[in-house]
């Protein structure tokens, strides 16, 4: 695999977006990229291929002869249509506690891997057989030019079967519009998708869907605990139990929020550096209890935890004219001045 994921240091919000929509367009460049489908099964093995028909006659400009190559073109106008020809902003899933309609960039780890499925080996897979559809949960369309790879998804909801419980209805084509029961399950392609997956990367813009059915709290909790050894490697707050105790708090709005600072430069200051814009700036003065003995902040308040994590986030900027303060979470995108 040849895709670039690695984000640089001061990845900016537009050049993520060009980077996940260059890999996108890499592929699209022309039609002689490959295309598979597989189905993710609810037990293993886990992946199946799903053998679509390519009738008789391969046609490239007449595609309704080409079963395969009409889904293919009909998923590859989705893709475009949602994740190219789109005003939504692409942002780092560390800051989704912001919750603003964007496409959020999920790195996938050790912690949080909910698609490893796709680096497994794909020679001799078992082909998927059509009674296995209560036991199918979504599936992969692949895509790869030159080397280059992406993964589609689109989740099968079980209230979208037609006929789950021998309810559903086809047409008799000899016989005109005179329907007939059908009585096995079917698969329900749909001009949809829902995710991509690009190397370790998810993209995604629908987070509750996420948690609902991948478990993307386990990705927010790993990554707040992180932060939180982070801060404690720091040396700056004297006790941690009301940090640690926020971050566990039943609602996962609260760790959202402690990843805010995940890749904060603030962190890479010194605790004694800290220590003196705190008691010196005017922005932060008052605001926290002090060890002024050993020079340090003492967290005893969920409040002041959110006030520990707006210091490290450094959202706060100030007008040397005016002295006005603005809150603003684009400063961290911004390089700056020398």
């Amino acid at each position: 695999m040849t895709n670039e994921n690695i984000i640089e240091e001061h990845e900016t919000e537009q050049i993520l977006k060009e980077r996940i929509k260059n890999i996108i367009q890499n592929i699209f460049q022309d039609e002689e990229y490959g295309f598979e489908v597989y189905i993710e099964m609810k037990s293993a093995p886990i992946l199946k291929r799903f053998n679509l028909s390519e009738g008789r006659i391969r046609d490239k400009n007449n595609p309704e002869k080409n079963f395969k190559k009409k889904i293919q073109l009909s998923l590859e106008e989705a893709i475009k249509e949602k994740f190219i020809e789109t005003d939504k902003e692409y942002d780092m899933a560390e800051n989704v506690a912001d919750d603003q309609n964007k496409f959020y960039v999920i790195t996938q780890n050790e912690d949080y891997n909910p698609f490893n499925v796709t680096q497994s080996e794909l020679n001799n897979i078992e082909n998927y057989q059509a009674n296995e559809r209560e036991n199918a949960r979504g599936i992969f369309f692949r895509f790869e030019h030159s080397g280059n790879i992406f993964w589609a998804y689109q989740f099968l909801y079980q209230n979208a079967i037609p006929n789950r419980k021998g309810m559903g209805f086809h047409i008799i084509p000899s016989e005109g519009d005179i329907f007939e029961e059908l009585k096995k399950p079917i698969l329900l392609l749909s001009k949809r998708i829902d995710l991509l997956i690009i190397g370790d990367e998810i993209i995604c813009d629908k987070i509750d869907f996420m948690q609902k059915n991948f478990g993307f709290q386990e990705f927010v909790k790993s990554t707040a605990a992180k932060v939180v050894n982070s801060i404690q490697n720091l040396e700056l707050v004297s006790n941690l139990d009301k940090v640690s105790a926020y971050i566990g708090r039943s609602k996962l709005l609260y760790a959202k929020k402690m990843m805010r600072i995940k890749d904060s430069k603030v962190l890479q200051k010194t605790s004694e550096e800290l220590y003196e814009r705190v008691t010196t700036v005017p922005r932060w003065q008052g605001v926290f209890n002090l060890d002024e003995e050993n020079h340090k902040l003492v967290i005893n308040t969920y409040q002041q935890v959110e006030n520990l994590i707006d210091l490290l986030d450094e959202r706060y900027t100030r007008s040397d004219i005016t002295g006005e303060e603005y809150d603003t979470s684009a400063k961290k995108w911004i390089a700056p001045i020398g």
